[in-house]
């Protein structure tokens, strides 16, 4: 928000930067990385006082700069006043129904609805019939093969039964800008709605490489795969199995059908051009951007994860006057050297240009930011609630997409009213604690980054994720577990208590409490086996953080006793 108001003060513009869908979030994890790293400089003998010293040298070759930004404003106070706005969510779709809209409905419902589906209807029978005659007697791997011309001479009609299909639906016109070019195998586009398919079947006669998902629904499935689309699964060695069929089908193919992907691997609002997954652009093969869009007014026909039913979104879309679509061909986009041997590298350069020509918004979130979305509303959390950027927190915060996965479920057991935060009360209770206690209080403080009270899905994700730091390192539990026994390699209620009560109060019934979730066989004893299963799987009560304080803290007071020992009467007189 400051630089905005820097360089608005200074150039008289405020630059577009790409913003998370939460600003804490970025926050969060900037201080948690710089945590660590003080912790990390704090090791040796004087502290961190030659970092100090150097951001003071940083901070005064600074300076210069920022009074060259704000030499025309000096006498104004600098005070930051560009608040910055939330991202919109590119998988979410609230589809308005204003006034007009419900007119349009009630005066077409029974009447212009009706007819449209009715003349619609030979089209997509005699489409549906065309694709089985030919796909008669073929086996999925046939049709990774060219076709005989029998064969693709039944879906010659298939481009023109769509473009009908298409103008039933109000799409009379379609505009296209640029041309499409041959010298291109493989077309890029962004994903917003089925309507994509038909208008790319128009325009172009491609096959499809789509997800397992898309390939199964009834009717529009079976059109698709008599173009001989690919079916791409999540698999590793599917993907790499798509990519053999392609790039043998681009090298043996005479004609110029081309390949259309949908690197983004989900449909969007429209509004933003999500993440591309680069795998499908291994084949290192030149390909020609092309950008969708569907300006409207009222309604869009996209269809993101949080957004109208297939059948609510093909209804509405046929009680519009009419619709509109924008296809743009970009020029051929050639990788160099470079790019193909770095398939991220080459999806992301493409990515910019398609932003570019499109202006259509940048952002950060990825197909697995829908995933995790559709999680949610399985488990009936208000998507609202999900405002993480997965792939900075993966980069970031060294987790996998599955440890968020597990996270977000966790936070739902936790979330008892599914409001998607959690209180004290319910964390407490999740613990096993009738009541909070100030054992469970200094828990959630460390979840709560902003004390509102209260802990949204983005604070659980990163306060998790600081207390869940080594869980999985068995030699670090086994030092933490060692350093506090005293006995013979197993703890009593006793060595517990002494742990747990220097980091908060607890009353013996609280205490018996968590000493018998520890000590899941119930011989009144803690193995090293329990110990280790109970800081896996219940990171939230921070044993084996408050396990490693207490053992330094005793370290420490040992070497203070042994250093009073050997100084000598003499010393201490």
């Amino acid at each position: 928000s400051f630089v905005q108001w820097v360089h608005h003060k200074r150039f008289g513009a405020v630059p577009r930067y790409r913003k998370t869908p939460s600003h804490r979030l970025s926050s969060q994890l900037w201080i948690k990385q710089n945590i660590r790293h003080t912790n990390a400089n704090q090791g040796g003998n004087g502290g961190n006082s030659g970092d100090i010293k150097g951001n003071n040298a940083m901070l005064m070759l600074s300076l210069p700069l920022l009074g060259w930004l704000l030499k025309e404003e000096e006498k104004e106070p600098i005070v930051p006043t560009v608040e910055p706005e939330e991202e919109e969510n590119p998988f979410v779709y609230d589809a308005p129904l204003g006034i007009w809209e419900i007119l349009k409905i009630l005066a077409t419902a029974f009447t212009f609805v009706p007819f449209k589906l009715l003349l619609m209807l030979p089209f997509v029978t005699l489409s549906y019939g065309l694709s089985k005659l030919a796909m008669l007697g073929l086996s999925n791997s046939d049709l990774n093969h060219p076709l005989s011309r029998w064969r693709s001479a039944l879906l010659q009609p298939l481009p023109y039964l769509s473009r009908a299909i298409l103008f039933l639906m109000g799409y009379y016109w379609i505009q296209t800008n640029g041309k499409r070019d041959n010298s291109a195998p493989i077309l890029v586009s962004n994903h917003i709605s089925y309507v994509d398919y038909l208008v790319l079947s128009y325009l172009n006669n491609p096959s499809f490489v789509l997800d397992p998902q898309t390939a199964e629904i009834p009717i529009i499935g079976t059109i698709l795969q008599a173009s001989q689309c690919l079916n791409l699964s999540p698999n590793p060695h599917s993907q790499k199995e798509v990519l053999n069929i392609l790039t043998n089908r681009i090298q043996t193919r005479s004609d110029s059908k081309p390949t259309v992907i949908f690197p983004e691997r989900e449909m969007t609002n429209g509004t933003h051009i999500i993440n591309f997954t680069p795998g499908l652009f291994a084949t290192g093969e030149p390909v020609q951007p092309v950008v969708l869009q569907y300006p409207s007014k009222y309604f869009s026909p996209a269809l993101p994860v949080v957004g109208p039913h297939f059948f609510v979104s093909f209804f509405r879309l046929l009680t519009q006057v009419y619709n509109r679509v924008e296809v743009t061909y970009l020029p051929v986009y050639t990788p160099s050297e470079k790019e193909k041997r770095d398939t991220s590298l080459f999806s992301q350069n493409v990515r910019r240009v398609m932003l570019k020509a499109s202006g259509l918004l940048d952002t950060g979130y990825t197909t697995d930011d829908a995933r995790l979305i559709s999680l949610a509303m399985k488990l009936n959390i208000p998507t609202s609630a999900i405002n993480v950027e997965v792939a900075k927190v993966i980069e970031l915060d060294n987790l996998k997409y599955s440890d968020i996965e597990a996270m977000l479920k966790r936070f739902h057991e936790m979330d008892s009213n599914n409001d998607g935060t959690l209180d004290l009360n319910e964390f407490s209770k999740y613990l096993g604690f009738d009541q909070p206690s100030p054992y469970t209080k200094r828990l959630f403080c460390l979840l709560d980054a902003n004390n509102s009270g209260s802990v949204d899905f983005t604070e659980f994700l990163i306060g998790m994720s600081i207390i869940s730091e080594g869980i999985e390192d068995d030699q670090l539990i086994s030092l933490a577990f060692k350093s506090i026994n005293s006995r013979d390699g197993t703890l009593e209620i006793s060595e517990v208590a002494n742990v747990l009560s220097a980091y908060s109060d607890l009353s013996s019934e609280e205490l018996q409490l968590i000493f018998n979730k520890i000590d899941t066989n119930r011989d009144g004893h803690i193995n090293l086996n329990e110990f280790s299963a109970f800081v896996k799987q219940h990171p939230e009560y921070n044993i084996l953080k408050i396990a490693r304080d207490a053992a330094a803290a005793k370290r420490e007071s040992r070497k203070k006793i042994k250093q009073t020992a050997t100084r000598g009467p003499y010393h201490n007189r």
